[in-house]
């Protein structure tokens, strides 16, 4: 049975397996949601894996089975690799210069800042779907689970594009040089690098939902841990309630904060060193205090980081390199759940939380479990 991870939201998972009478083993989260012991500062993974891409990479997006890797330079390539081995799949034109990437299940999107447009790309084989546009020089993309919303720096908004078809849904204001973009669920939250705080719309209408101080200059980076958004400044991470955007937590990171992900139990952070006071770093954080755990070593420049599965990726701007790392603790202690004839719909309870069952999407095969109540 080939095991696939398609998408980690609320507890969502998904797998491929054959048919719906099958027997299933499923590895979810314990319900204390407890992981082992962290690692020492700064001790090695077991497994870190380096992968040579195209010059100065940024951006990763996960396809389920593939990761792609951007290029920030004119007549860069974006890079596929196989996301168990690293193999290297294939390069493709994604319209020259590629920052940040989406994927929509189908597709994986690129945007173009040198040519105010983003790409299209068909995951499964890399072929061109369109190209669109957009505002002025894009950075960040993200997918909503039906949209595609892109922040358009020099133009202080940010663009909604069907994802079917491209067709501009419609163009927002935000603060000033947006960048990038997290989405809690019900609302797309942007990073504003020179107004110093963070954009609130509603995914719906696109409707101002607030805008917020972050605590530090800059913020750049962002991400949702389903109930809270993290955000990046220059020195500093903060943690802001999803509900109303107060800050709940700050860390201090050290110079230069760029990018985030979630695991499901841990904040990941890549840091560019200064030279002098701070090193390129990969850092683990703490989920409730925004405390550092661990940091690890990374190769130089590291900018874009990304959660696939049971791995974290990171780029490395300088190196032009993607570092995979596999051996530390990522996400929760897991343990197995065996499914037997559950049908879809069907609801399965474990260690007190209630799982249910959706066959539908994908080839038929695939399941996915969400947490309802």
């Amino acid at each position: 049975m080939k095991i696939r991870l398609l998408i980690l939201i609320n507890l969502a998972f998904a797998f491929h397996a054959q048919g719906e009478n099958a027997t299933r083993n499923l590895s979810l989260p314990t319900s204390d949601g407890n992981a082992a012991p962290a690692q020492a500062a700064g001790e090695a993974p077991d497994l870190v894996e380096s992968f040579s891409v195209d010059s100065f990479p940024v951006g990763l997006a996960f396809d389920g089975d593939d990761i792609w890797v951007t290029s920030d330079v004119p007549l860069g390539k974006v890079t596929k690799l196989r996301a168990n081995d690293g193999v290297n799949l294939g390069s493709f034109d994604a319209g020259g210069s590629t920052l940040y990437a989406a994927f929509d299940g189908t597709n994986v999107w690129f945007t173009n800042p040198d040519n105010n447009t983003v790409t299209r790309l068909r995951a499964s084989d890399g072929t061109p779907q369109g190209t669109f546009s957009v505002g002025a020089r894009p950075t960040g993309i993200l997918f909503d689970d039906a949209n595609i919303w892109v922040a358009n720096e020099f133009d202080n908004t940010v663009s909604k594009l069907q994802a079917s078809d491209g067709r501009l849904l419609g163009t927002f204001r935000t603060g000033t040089s947006p960048f990038e973009l997290a989405y809690d669920g019900a609302n797309v939250w942007i990073t504003n690098l020179d107004s110093g705080n963070v954009t609130k719309l509603r995914a719906s209408d696109g409707t101002l939902q607030g805008e917020f101080r972050v605590g530090g200059r800059y913020p750049k980076g962002i991400c949702s841990d389903g109930e809270n958004i993290w955000v990046t400044t220059t020195r500093r991470v903060a943690k802001l309630r999803a509900s109303d955007g107060t800050v709940i937590a700050t860390g201090h990171i050290g110079e230069f904060a760029n990018d985030l992900a979630f695991d499901g139990v841990h904040i990941w952070a890549t840091r560019s060193g200064d030279g002098f006071h701070t090193t390129d770093a990969l850092i683990e954080l703490n989920q409730s205090d925004a405390s550092i755990e661990n940091v690890y070593r990374t190769e130089e420049h590291p900018v874009g980081i990304l959660f696939a599965g049971a791995s974290i990726w990171v780029t490395n701007y300088f190196s032009a390199t993607v570092v995979k790392y596999s051996g530390i603790q990522i996400g929760p202690d897991l343990h197995t759940l065996t499914l037997s004839n559950l049908a879809d719909g069907g609801v399965v309870n474990v260690n007190g939380t209630n799982l249910q069952a959706n066959y539908r999407g994908g080839d038929g095969n695939d399941l996915t479990l969400t947490v309802v109540p």
